[in-house]
């Protein structure tokens, strides 16, 4: 295609003309279905490791292949912060969307609907970063934990709007993680990428938790899947350890006989709850509206349209008069442009808002009473940390192998 590209235009005839030679970067798409192949594999054997091998090991290895591969051999590109502005640029505006970044997009998505989330541990390069980096666990506070997942659905929808109006990917831009795979130098980013490591030696997964937006679609994906991850192979015992060992909460406690607080005060928080609901998501969606405008000055046309009206020359200028282009379709694009933003962020507000008191409603509501500890499929990101702690766990693999059949027959 390159070499088409060339013939279009006929060489200089000068005399001292030196054709220069063409030194091109790596495309993503020279390698997409490379890197779909490798994602596909580790995703493979992250769900044996998971299902059946039930193996710590196993996944934290799968994990250190993901860093290696996905993450320095493919400079982790397309990340999965990027792939979802790069899905939504292509479907809504004329940016380019090939075949094997739409594959990458799918398929880890897939997978979580039958599986749950074996990517964030087998697939993930900056969650493989993160679950290798994490060594003491400070627990977050259950209801900080919750609302500061919604910065994520956050910034899922204003980079979803920004990119389906065509403001650019700044959601990509702002990775922490990509400067350390692509070997970047700017000082800023290493130093926003060292304050993440070093709050992920204490925080387990701190980006993945509170600012991915691929993995809300992940969340969302495993709440619907029809396999899902348990933590012994045998009746619950009540140790308590698999949840002291969980640093990502994603163990739900069996509901205690006899409750903390009574029934009403129960219904009065639930009450005070549902009365402030239309009030958060009203501010949400005053923040969301609020925020259009910041963000349309970053949009092309908007900067274009700044500067002529400044009487400021640039190189852009000057391409827009050399092209003919009329002032009031210049105009009309802007027009469009920002109402696209204000409706698009006006509604991903109040989502994020009614997601907030969803999330602070489920904390309030009581579960039947019952002795088994259970894996919320939404944040296990298939970790086997429970495994390793799990004295049933041990006792059934020890069953299982001196003897399988009975085994078998005891499952």
């Amino acid at each position: 295609m390159i070499f088409f590209a060339q013939m279009r235009f006929p060489r200089p005839d000068f005399e001292d003309y030196v054709e220069p030679a063409i030194n091109l970067e790596t495309q993503v798409a020279d390698d997409i279905y490379l890197r779909l192949a490798v994602l596909a594999i580790l995703l493979l054997f992250t769900g044996l490791a998971a299902y059946r091998w039930r193996s710590r090991r196993v996944l934290l290895l799968l994990s250190a292949l993901s860093l290696l591969l996905l993450g320095f051999v493919f400079s982790a590109c397309p990340c999965p912060v990027g792939m979802v502005q790069n899905v939504l640029a292509g479907w809504f505006t004329d940016y380019p969307l090939t075949l094997g970044v739409l594959l990458l997009f799918v398929l880890p998505l897939a997978v979580a609907l039958y599986y749950g989330r074996l990517f964030c541990m087998g697939g993930c390069p900056l969650g493989a970063m993160q679950e290798l980096l994490h060594f003491k666990t400070l627990q977050v506070p259950l209801w900080l934990d919750r609302i500061g997942r919604q910065l994520a659905l956050a910034l899922l929808l204003v980079g979803g709007v920004t990119a389906a109006s065509g403001g650019g990917f700044h959601l990509c831009h702002g990775d922490p993680y990509f400067v350390i795979f692509s070997f970047g130098v700017s000082w800023t980013h290493l130093a926003v990428a060292g304050l993440m490591i070093l709050l992920g030696v204490f925080v387990c997964r701190p980006y993945c938790r509170y600012m991915c937006p691929y993995g809300v679609l992940l969340r969302l994906c495993a709440l619907a899947a029809p396999r899902k991850i348990a933590i012994t192979g045998g009746d619950c015992i009540s140790c308590r350890l698999c949840e002291q060992s969980c640093p990502n909460g994603a163990i739900v406690a069996p509901e205690p006989l006899k409750a903390a607080e009574s029934p009403e005060q129960g219904r009065r928080r639930l009450g005070w709850l549902l009365a402030l609901t239309p009030y958060v998501i009203i501010l949400c969606a005053w923040a969301g509206y609020s925020l259009a405008g910041p963000l349309c000055a970053v949009h092309h046309d908007v900067k274009l349209l700044q500067s002529l009206d400044g009487n400021l020359r640039s190189d852009a200028t000057v391409a827009f008069a050399s092209s003919g282009r009329p002032l009031s379709e210049l105009r009309d694009s802007v027009a469009q442009q920002r109402r696209r933003m204000r409706i698009g962020l006006t509604i991903s507000g109040a989502i994020v808002g009614l997601a907030m008191m969803l999330e602070l409603m489920a904390l309030s509501r009581r579960r039947s009473p019952g002795r088994t500890y259970e894996v919320d499929a939404g944040l296990c990101v298939a970790c086997g940390r429970c495994y390793d702690v799990c004295p049933v766990e041990h006792m059934t693999v020890k069953l299982r192998k001196a003897c399988p059949s009975a085994a078998k027959s005891d499952a």
